[in-house]
């Protein structure tokens, strides 16, 4: 399955390696380049330091990247099976960030968030399929 991950920050950047190293292509969405570059490092670091420690091969490692799309254009959404949001814990940055993906992702994609302390009910009535 697809799977687009919205923020490359630390949590997003982890989540999508997660999701790349189970097999799925993974479409990294945020909001400027350099973020993105800022993510897919800390992926490649943490893959170089699994390697060393040969919790997982170099080819698994490579396989990981090759997964990987960063894009700054929520239209790479357009046929995924989940998104996972993970951008920066404010309430008008999510409700904007959800209006987007809502906007771009198919009727029958999953939703969720990575919320620490935001309300999961508030963040759903966002994205106008709070059911998904």
């Amino acid at each position: 399955m697809k799977v687009g991950v919205i923020g490359a920050g630390a949590m997003g950047s982890g989540i999508a390696q997660t999701c790349a190293l189970a097999g799925h292509e993974v479409v990294l969405v945020d909001v400027s380049d350099a973020a993105l570059e800022r993510g897919l490092t800390n992926v490649r670091t943490s893959l170089e330091r699994m390697a060393r420690k040969e919790t997982i091969s170099a080819a698994d490692a490579a396989a990981c990247l090759d997964l990987l799309h960063a894009t700054t254009e929520m239209t790479g959404l357009a046929d995924v099976g989940v998104v996972i949001e993970a951008v920066y814990e404010s309430i008008d940055v999510k409700r904007d960030t959800w209006h987007k993906i809502s906007a771009a992702t198919s009727e029958g994609a999953l939703l969720a968030t990575n919320t620490s302390s935001l309300s999961v009910t508030e963040i759903a009535s966002f994205s106008g399929r709070p059911e998904r």
